[in-house]
């Protein structure tokens, strides 16, 4: 699934569409792109992945309780900027966030040997998001510096 994702992403035009909104709907808009046909798209494979996860976890689980997983969202979002992902929009691919769940689990996993009492948890994740907030938005000022201005004269 991560593998087809990745491909759509990287070599059609509707993956190059989906991040050109990601990082100016505006500009993304007068290219041309059908910002409502392109969004709708998204938010359907979003909704076919989550029936897949879900019938991952009940198999899992071999029980359906409706809120087993309230409460994980700062743990999600943690593993995707992690993996690279701006808060953003526009960046990061599905092979960092793949990466980023599996470094996220091992931190975890970690933290559960190191007999490190569950409380603390969210403070490490915590303590990662605003890592990798910190680590992304200094590249990104580095990145701006070394860009290139060009002037043209009227």
């Amino acid at each position: 699934m991560a593998f087809g994702l990745s491909l759509l992403l990287r070599y059609t035009t509707l993956g190059r569409s989906i991040y050109l909104i990601g990082c100016n709907r505006t500009a993304a808009e007068r290219v041309g792109v059908n910002i409502l046909r392109t969004t709708l798209f998204v938010y359907g494979i979003t909704g076919a992945i989550s029936s897949i996860a879900s019938i991952v976890h009940v198999s899992i689980v071999q029980t359906v309780i409706p809120n087993s997983i309230v409460g994980q969202e700062l743990q999600v979002i943690a593993a995707v900027v992690l993996g690279g992902a701006s808060l953003t929009g526009g960046k990061g691919s599905v092979l960092g966030t793949v990466l980023g769940v599996l470094l996220f689990s091992i931190l975890s996993n970690s933290l559960t040997l190191l007999k490190i009492s569950s409380y603390w948890y969210n403070v490490y994740i915590g303590v990662i998001i605003i890592g990798s907030i910190v680590i992304n938005a200094l590249q990104e000022i580095h990145q701006r510096k070394n860009m290139i201005r060009v002037s043209v004269a009227e």
